[in-house]
């Protein structure tokens, strides 16, 4: 494929009132294994949250692209991360989830090596009878180029060609400011989570954890639970009710946050039903009138190019995929809460988390059942093009809408409904660019 094949899979242009997406990039094996090549293997991807390694010694597992990937606290509590497979033969060394232990050794030959990639021993080294040019070579894990954090969420690339973390993130960082804030001393992961995989693209999740579009059509069922348990309870504090559906009707928006990240808010319904509530005080105090207005009362779900969503609405939640192939996707989801975190208002968040995004809860199954559905869809080459994504560019707003202006958000687009799907096409755009930045590069290379 060459870089100017690109164009013949996206129509981008607005002034012409289109943006067409086409089903070749949810059903091409071939470009699959660009996207891996070019977006994941080659630029920032969530990794894991400091939480999840907070003592020396400890890791935790997951990919970059294709990709086994260790993410490590090493005795000096630096975070580190190394492709987990044993420089030897190639065996992964760690294969549980995660973990605490001071070296791995490697289960088929015996190779050991310390929390910072270190090789501490090659077994039966001495009557190895190695010559020279083995004794005067590395044997160290391979390290990940590219490890930062920010605000605990830790990101790698496998390319020192990427820019610094935090011009990645982009406007995504007040965002991950508020999430972070919902507690004085930060937040944590908490135990337990939820794997699943679906049959279908990975981009069905990069756009639906930001569609506001599907919500009365897919998840009505969630919303009439909440409504009957709010008639019933009336009058009491239940933990699990609370959602009026007048509040469908309330103030609602998005943004195109550049770089292929974007977001989505709208009203919290009762937002005295949520954990966050009786800490009002304790986080305008300390976050500010402007953001503490966010955080109490507007749910919000954000999209960090190209593998996270960080959720703030039914509760609080990471959500970070993982693609197999061109019609198989990884999902894990996590329930994040305030560290030190008020016992009645740790038990309101996890039971309203797994009301919506437990992998049982009522939401989840109902858009995974979509996802494939759509996968199967897309198997009709007679039908082209994916249409519907110029929803809202009549009332698109360049750069920053009043509502971005009173925390000083600089978005590349708003839009002020949460149905609106004009907050796509920075993804789609960020996917052409680094696709064609990778083919051009290759092509030049020879």
């Amino acid at each position: 494929m060459r870089p100017e094949d690109l164009d013949k899979l996206l129509v981008d242009k607005p002034e012409e009132g289109r943006f067409e997406v086409s089903r070749h990039l949810f059903n091409d094996a071939e470009l699959f294994e660009l996207e891996m090549k070019y977006i994941f293997e080659a630029s920032w991807v969530f990794l894991c949250h400091e939480s999840q390694i907070a003592n020396s010694n400890d890791y935790f597992l997951t990919h970059i692209g294709r990709q086994p990937v260790m993410v490590t606290r090493d005795e000096q509590g630096e975070v580190n991360a190394f492709i987990n497979a044993c420089p030897h033969r190639g065996a992964t060394l760690c294969r549980t989830a995660k973990g605490n232990q001071k070296f791995v050794t490697c289960p088929y030959h015996g190779w050991v090596f310390d929390m910072a990639g270190k090789n501490v021993e090659v077994k039966d080294l001495g009557s190895g009878a190695y010559p020279d040019p083995f004794l005067q070579q590395s044997h160290d894990l391979a390290a990940v180029a590219k490890v930062a954090s920010y605000k605990g969420f830790v990101f790698g690339s496998l390319s020192d060609a990427v820019p610094d973390l935090k011009e990645h993130l982009g406007q995504t960082m007040p965002f991950i400011d508020m999430l972070d804030g919902i507690g004085p001393d930060g937040i944590e992961v908490l135990r337990g989570h939820s794997t699943y995989v679906y049959a279908g693209n990975w981009k069905m999740q990069t756009e639906n954890g930001i569609d506001g579009y599907h919500f009365t059509s897919v998840h009505m069922n969630y919303v009439g639970v909440l409504q009957r348990r709010l008639e019933e309870q009336h009058g009491k504090d239940a933990v699990k009710s609370g959602f009026d559906k007048n509040a469908l009707n309330g103030a609602t928006g998005c943004y195109d946050l550049g770089g292929g990240h974007a977001m989505i808010w709208s009203t919290f319904p009762m937002p005295e039903n949520r954990p966050l509530w009786q800490s009002r005080d304790e986080v305008t105090e300390r976050m500010g009138p402007e953001r503490a207005e966010w955080m109490l009362t507007r749910q919000r779900n954000v999209l960090v190019y190209p593998n996270i969503n960080l959720m703030e609405q039914a509760s609080s939640q990471i959500r970070v995929w993982r693609p197999i192939s061109h019609d198989l996707t990884e999902v894990k989801i996590y329930c994040i809460a305030p560290v030190g975190e008020a016992p009645e208002a740790r038990q309101r968040r996890i039971r309203q988390y797994e009301d919506f995004f437990n992998a049982t809860g009522m939401a989840t199954p109902d858009d995974l059942s979509e996802f494939e559905a759509c996968q199967v869809g897309f198997t009709g080459y007679q039908v082209e093009w994916q249409q519907g994504y110029d929803r809202g560019l009549e009332r698109i707003v360049h750069g920053p809408d009043e509502m971005a202006q009173t925390i000083g958000l600089q978005p590349i687009a708003s839009g002020p409904d949460i149905m609106d799907e004009i907050l796509y096409h920075g993804q789609y755009r960020q996917w052409h660019k680094l696709v064609g930045k990778g083919l051009t590069k290759d092509e030049q290379s020879g």
